[in-house]
This record gives structure tokens, sequence and C-alpha cells, in this order.
């Protein structure tokens, strides 16, 4: 198996778009080492959205928890 270290300075700060909002944003060189450290694949959502999304879900696991459907 081969470890590939990796190196913030490996990167580059890109702009990307958000698939909900079509804002612009930025996805600093650090979070790129950390995704693919983790094998993760680009954002697609703007950090405002994946708010947004996080709070829908909770506020729908939380209505579910109550009872409530």
């Amino acid at each position: 198996m081969v470890i590939r270290e990796i190196y913030v300075s490996d990167y580059s700060d890109k702009q990307l778009t958000c698939i909900d909002c079509g804002q612009v944003f930025m996805w600093e060189a650090g979070e790129q080492a950390y995704f693919e450290a983790k094998n993760l694949l680009p954002p697609r959502h703007c950090p405002l959205c994946r708010r947004m999304r996080k709070l829908t879900v909770i506020v729908r696991d939380t209505s579910r928890q109550d009872g409530v459907k």
C-alpha cells in the first residue's frame, strides 16, 4: 500500500459554485488537503447552504422524536 504525504502547499484556493443557491464560495487549500486525506469529494454546497441543510435535518429528526410527523 502506497501512502502519500499530503501537504497544504500542494493545493491552492479554488472558487466553487453552490449547486443550491449559485453563490461562488472559496474552497481553501487546507480544506482540500483534509478532504483528500479523508478521501471525500469536493463540497457542492456553500457554507450557508450546508448549515441550512444540517439545520433542516436536525429539526426534522427532533420533530420525529417528539412524535410530530
